[in-house]
């Protein structure tokens, strides 16, 4: 019996070797058979390996990598281009993963794939699509604008349209998508779209602020004439940050300029009648009026925004008397006379002699006011120096003067070769007339 059992412990132990033996062998045969290979069971990124070595394995991502596409879902036919278009791929994660793939059994491993996604490469792709950029609805902002019919301000409310801001935040969204192993992305949506940046309730405050404004009336006057301004010619030209309210400039500017157009006389054609009837026409000169045009923008800016009706007389610059049908004097040159008017009579007819008629000193034709008297004074040029008893300026070196001491006749043709450098040459006592009763400011009509 003892034999016996001793038998059967020695065939177990036999049977246990030999079974041990092949498990050695088949263990070092199947670390052979994958000694360079992944282990059964291995995946890198949902890619199954299992069998292959690192070369092939590589091949299989990089052709895995090569047929992947991004499909991108647009208002028309979906965009489908090749993610080799528009990233690259590295092998080197299959190495590494060799290098330290455990022992038996193989894993999945996640986020080992090498794809560095290029913006510039994306963005190119975008920018050539015209399905991203034509017939879309353009966002738009609340705004609010003046009523003529309702005479108020209203509140035109926002768009929410299906353009997108621009390339750049376009591909920077589709780039995240991207990152995050999305390739089916849908950009027809608010999150790719241009948001209004104003709402309508943002625009509540700013019109109640702007129809403060409404109804109000500027008026105008320059002499007889008014010029009138309504908040239907300048509500238009409002606008409001917050409760802070400006006026366009460049309408401003616009409608100032237009004013003085019709204001400003300097330098003007003018006709007037004289006391005595005569219809005189003149044009050129410093006499008129001229519109502040800087002045008038501020102050019509100030008038809008009080708020208030205003009626105000307009920044003018006179330059000369208002007086041309009452008290002027006429200066003929082809007749050589000089007619005088003062309190719309007539207190002088006198001959003269003006500027010899050559451009550097015949006398200018224009419209003009004295607007320098000095008696006695001395008159200088580059050749001359001569004393006179009365003299009165109208135009740059130019005015009436007595000129007895070196001439003796007056009138006739006497300027065209012999006249003066530019003055009117006066007998003495024609001279004294005009100095002693016309003051500066009386308008001078060289005609």
């Amino acid at each position: 019996m003892i034999c016996w059992n001793l038998e059967v412990n020695m065939k177990k132990r036999y049977i246990a070797a030999i079974a041990a033996g092949v498990v050695v062998v088949g263990l070092g045969a199947y670390l052979f058979a994958y000694k360079d290979k992944y282990y059964p069971g291995t995946t890198i990124d949902n890619i199954n390996v299992s069998g292959l070595t690192v070369a092939k394995a590589e091949a299989k991502l990089q052709e895995h990598f090569n047929d992947t596409k991004v499909t991108i879902k647009t208002s028309g036919e979906p965009l489908t281009v090749n993610i080799s278009d528009i990233a690259s791929y590295s092998s080197s994660t299959a190495k590494d993963i060799m290098k330290n793939k455990g022992f038996l059994v193989g894993k999945d491993y996640k986020d080992k794939s090498s794809i560095t996604f290029d913006a510039n490469k994306l963005s190119d792709y975008l920018k050539k699509q015209n399905v991203l950029w034509e017939n879309r609805t353009n966002t738009a902002d609340a705004s609010s604008s003046y009523d003529p019919n309702e005479k108020k301000f209203v509140i035109h409310k926002e768009v929410y349209g299906t353009e997108f801001t621009s390339l750049e935040s376009l591909t920077k969204e589709i780039m995240t998508e991207l990152n995050n192993k999305n390739y089916n992305i849908n950009v027809e949506t608010s999150q790719y779209y241009k948001q209004p940046a104003v709402k309508s309730t943002d625009m509540e405050e700013t019109v109640k602020t702007l129809n403060n404004y409404v109804g109000k009336t500027i008026t105008l006057k320059d002499d007889d004439q008014t010029y009138t301004l309504t908040s239907d010619d300048y509500a238009p030209h409002l606008s409001a940050q917050g409760k802070e309210i400006s006026v366009d400039e460049s309408w401003l500017r616009n409608y100032v300029a237009n004013l003085a157009s019709k204001v400003n006389t300097r330098g003007k054609a003018t006709s007037f009648t004289a006391p005595n009837g005569q219809v005189v026409n003149v044009k050129g000169g410093t006499y008129g009026k001229v519109l502040s045009t800087k002045t008038e923008r501020e102050q019509i800016k100030k008038d809008i925004l009080s708020g208030k009706d205003v009626t105000r007389n307009l920044n003018i610059t006179s330059y000369g008397d208002k007086t041309l049908n009452s008290n002027v004097i006429i200066v003929n040159i082809a007749a050589q006379t000089v007619t005088a008017f003062k309190n719309g009579q007539q207190i002088l007819n006198a001959s003269v002699v003006t500027g010899k008629m050559t451009p550097d000193r015949m006398t200018d034709y224009g419209l003009y006011y004295i607007f320098h008297k000095r008696s006695p004074a001395v008159l200088k040029g580059d050749d001359y120096q001569t004393p006179v008893n009365f003299f009165a300026a109208f135009h740059n070196g130019e005015g009436f003067h007595d000129a007895d001491g070196w001439r003796k006749a007056y009138g006739g043709n006497i300027y065209i070769n012999s006249g003066s450098h530019g003055c009117v040459n006066m007998r003495y006592n024609d001279a004294k007339t005009i100095y002693d009763n016309f003051a500066i400011g009386t308008p001078v009509a060289v005609i």
